[in-house]
C-alpha cells in the first residue's frame, strides 16, 4: 500500500545498447505512452483509494463518536433508571409505613371509640346514680322533715 505523497513507480523498459531503428523507436514511443497511461491510471487508482480511505476513516471516526455518545446516553438512562427504581422502592417503603400507621391509627380509633362508649355508659350510670341519690336525698330530707314535724307535734302534744 502506498503512503500519502508516494507515487507508483513502474520500471522503465531496458534501453537497447545499439541505436534503435525506426520500428523500434515507434515501439518504444508506444511503450512509453502505455507506461504513462498505466502510471496515470495507477495514480488515479491511488488517489481514489486514498479518498475512499479518508471517507472510511471519517465514517469510522463519526461512528465511534456516535457510539460514545450513545454509550453516554445509555449510561445516563441507566442512571435515571436506577434513580427511578430507588425512588420507587422508597415510595413503596413509605406506603407500607403509611399503611402500618393507618392500621395502627384505625386500632387506636376503635379503642378510643370503645373507651368513649364505656365512658358514656359510666356517665349515664353515674347520672342515674346521682339522680337516684338526689331523689333519695330528697326523700330522706322529706322524711327528716316529717320526723321533725312529728317530733315537734309530739312535743307540743306532750306539753299540753
Amino acid at each position: 500500500m502506498l503512503g500519502q505523497g508516494e507515487e507508483l513507480e513502474l520500471p522503465l523498459p531496458e534501453q537497447p545498447a545499439e541505436r534503435p531503428e525506426l520500428g523500434d523507436t515507434a515501439a518504444h514511443g508506444l511503450a512509453e505512452q502505455r507506461i504513462a497511461e498505466v502510471r496515470s491510471e495507477a495514480d488515479q487508482q491511488v488517489r481514489q483509494a486514498r479518498a475512499e480511505l479518508e471517507i472510511a476513516e471519517a465514517t469510522i471516526t463519526r461512528m465511534e463518536a456516535e457510539a460514545d455518545q450513545a454509550a453516554q446516553q445509555l449510561n445516563a438512562v441507566q442512571g435515571q433508571f436506577v434513580e427511578a427504581r430507588t425512588a420507587l422502592e422508597e415510595a413503596r417503603t413509605a406506603a407500607r409505613i403509611a399503611e402500618a400507621r393507618t392500621a395502627e391509627q384505625g386500632r387506636q380509633i376503635a379503642d378510643l371509640q370503645r373507651q368513649v362508649a364505656q365512658n358514656r355508659d359510666e356517665l349515664e350510670a353515674a347520672r342515674a346514680q346521682a339522680i337516684d341519690q338526689a331523689r333519695l336525698s330528697g326523700e330522706l330530707a322529706a322524711l327528716r322533715q316529717q320526723l321533725q314535724d312529728q317530733a315537734a307535734l309530739i312535743a307540743r302534744l306532750s306539753t299540753r
